[in-house]
């Protein structure tokens, strides 16, 4: 579930599997959610066919609004079925000039370093898109070590001009696998994607964020910023080690790179999508000293799942 806020209303999309989709809410007041919403009508995107990286799904994903341009910035969810009942996914990017009335996909960016050429089923997640004042927009995603074990938190950038000119332009980036790379050992030097004409060899290599420890194939994660710490807060689903339980973990970072260790919350044995959402106001991702983390549950289960969310309080200090 991603968010922001335009002319005093707030705009909520998220992913929509029954629709094969992303959905959109808008509302006056994102702290009456439930009661107090309209539904946006987005268009789908297009699926593409036989070897593409989106052949059996396209949706969802992290959003961003750049203002000045008015172009919407979709981080989009590509799913390959191998048609056992597993799955590689990898990330696009599509664009709106008109809140998501219309999409351009601007081509595939993000794979895990595992090739599908080895059958190896990844969920990269649905990407979180954080803008800074150095130019670039920031991924957080679930990638995949080459040898298809050890999933963990991977970072990459994209220099949000590339992205916008492109959108205005009405073209398709010249080298969509090099828009964002991937932070590895300490810089940002591997491409999303090794060659987007050949979605089967994956993507570059890739750093972990931290250690899994115990939280076993970290994924879905989402990163804003809480001014009342001045760190950022990073959500994701972890867990799966016994009886395919799931929980929801937080951590803290000043520089985005280094990452405290989790602050682990049980609010179900199968939780899943965290997000963060302020709701105190303003931009809804820039967080306070109160915050929500929303999250569905259970998961899985489609037609039982519900929206639901727990406060998270915050408070700033020498040691915190």
């Amino acid at each position: 579930m991603s968010s922001f806020f335009l002319n005093g209303t707030y705009y909520i999309l998220a992913s929509n599997a029954k629709l094969f989709a992303t959905q959109g809410l808008a509302t006056k007041n994102i702290d009456l959610l439930q009661t107090d919403h309209r539904l946006l009508k987005l268009k789908a995107l297009r699926k593409c066919g036989s070897n593409a990286f989106d052949r059996n799904y396209a949706g969802g994903g992290a959003v961003y609004y750049d203002a000045p341009s008015g172009v919407l910035i979709q981080l989009y969810h590509g799913e390959f079925w191998y048609g056992n009942g597993a799955a590689y996914t990898s990330l696009g990017i599509a664009v709106s000039r008109d809140l998501g009335n219309s999409w351009k996909k601007l081509g595939q960016v993000l794979s895990v370093a595992a090739p599908r050429m080895h059958g190896c089923q990844s969920d990269i997640g649905n990407g979180s898109l954080l803008s800074k004042s150095d130019g670039y927009v920031y991924a957080y995603y679930s990638d995949l070590t080459p040898s298809c074990v050890g999933v963990s938190i991977g970072l990459a950038r994209a220099k949000l001009s590339d992205i916008v000119n492109a959108a205005r332009a009405g073209t398709k980036l010249p080298h969509p696998g090099q828009l964002f790379m991937k932070y590895h050992n300490g810089n940002f030097s591997q491409p999303g994607v090794i060659d987007t004409s050949r979605p089967a060899l994956g993507g570059g290599f890739f750093t972990p964020m931290f250690s899994t420890h115990t939280d076993g194939w970290p994924t879905m994660s989402l990163v804003a910023y809480d001014s009342v710490i001045q760190q950022y807060v990073m959500t994701y689903v972890a867990g799966w080690n016994q009886h395919n339980e799931t929980g929801v973990a937080l951590r803290f970072s000043p520089d985005r790179i280094h990452w405290s260790d989790p602050t682990s919350f049980n609010f179900g044995q199968t939780t899943f999508y965290p997000s963060l959402v302020n709701t105190s106001g303003g931009d809804p991702n820039i967080l306070g000293a109160h915050f929500y983390i929303y999250f569905v549950y259970p998961f899985p289960g489609v037609s039982t799942q519900n929206l639901m969310r727990a406060l998270i309080t915050v408070s700033a200090g020498p040691s915190r």
